[in-house]
């Protein structure tokens, strides 16, 4: 499902900031984050969808400068794992409460 406007990706970041929560918390700081940053450097943020419209664990995301896809997965014990190419591809990144601003941007440029 395509993430095309403001009130669909606040419905969408309502919905995961739930699943957060619930799962601890860990990651509710870089949620908001990648909000912000995939708004700036991507576009077409998809989800994957789950039976009765629930939102799945996958998003991904193309980048604005290289037109490469971006997974986005989470993983209990990791946080958020950013993947290329796939939901399985190489891990380039992973997100935490912990991440820094600087780290996320770091990140997001070299993409």
């Amino acid at each position: 499902m395509l993430i095309n406007t403001p009130q669909a990706m606040n419905q969408y970041v309502g919905a995961v900031m739930v699943r957060a929560r619930h799962h601890g918390g860990n990651v509710t700081d870089a949620v908001r984050m990648l909000k912000l940053l995939v708004t700036e450097y991507g576009t077409d943020l998809q989800i994957s969808d789950r039976k009765g419209g629930k939102i799945g664990n996958v998003s991904w995301f193309k980048s604005l400068a290289t037109g490469k896809a971006y997974y986005f997965r989470y993983s209990y014990a990791k946080g958020i794992e950013m993947r290329n190419n796939n939901c399985h591809g190489r891990v380039i990144a992973r997100f935490d409460n912990n991440t820094t601003a600087s780290e996320f941007i770091s990140i997001f440029e070299a993409i």
